[in-house]
């Protein structure tokens, strides 16, 4: 009963994701941290289609840092609202930005989630166009296992409206993720056990682990 259970949590979504993996300088380390929950977040929360917004610190992998959002659809990238705060940064935006590194900014749809609940620990697997797609029933199986709290499947978005340059110039250079696996665990054991074979069958992916650090989600 409750595999059964579980398995009808799987289900196609709406909406969209922000998703951004970054290192920064060292000496910039502490004013970024800063900068993420004292004005980068509840900025980004005020504009129209950002309901919420969650920041993880590398555990094995990386780039160092991942923030990722949900949107109420891609389309929200393209609003006037959300263009006048990306190509109008505030001082302390264009002080800390100057600092990142191996820095990749994406939007997704989100296709697949089974469970509800975040987790203390993440994993990102950052998959090519070139790499086999997961089906449902596999994504089902990771999340039956101990610990796991919830896993999703995002799929590549295209968005219509220009980034700025300086943030253009960081893109990372290579292939895009076509998708990305996205998997939560209650503790980075039970992330490494469920996620094992998954990694084993998509070697080439690049693949980063993350501890949760902060969230905020936008009033209702």
């Amino acid at each position: 009963m409750t595999a059964r259970k579980r398995d009808a949590t799987v289900e196609a979504r709406s909406g969209g994701v922000l998703a951004i993996w970054t290192d920064i300088a060292p000496e910039l380390e502490a004013d970024f941290n800063e900068w993420y929950w004292r004005e980068h977040f509840p900025e980004r929360l005020s504009v129209p289609g950002f309901q919420s917004a969650q920041r993880y610190r590398a555990i094995a992998g990386s780039p160092r840092y991942l923030a990722w959002y949900e949107l109420d659809g891609v389309e929200f990238l393209d609003s006037l609202a959300y263009q006048e705060r990306l190509h109008h940064p505030t001082e302390w935006t264009r002080r800390v930005t100057v600092g990142f590194r191996n820095y990749t900014r994406a939007a997704f749809r989100p296709l697949t989630r089974v469970g509800n609940v975040a987790g203390a620990v993440i994993l990102t697997l950052r998959l090519s166009a070139r790499a086999k797609a997961p089906s449902t029933q596999m994504l089902s199986q990771i999340a039956k296992a101990s610990g796991i709290t919830r896993v999703q499947l995002w799929q590549a978005a295209e968005t219509q409206a220009p980034i700025p340059g300086e943030l253009a110039s960081l893109g990372r250079a290579g292939e895009p993720a076509a998708r990305v696996i996205v998997v939560e665990a209650a503790d980075a054991e039970d992330l490494a056990a469920a996620t094992r074979g998954l990694l084993s069958q998509c070697g080439t992916a690049s693949a980063a682990s993350y501890r949760f650090l902060c969230s905020l989600h936008r009033p209702s």
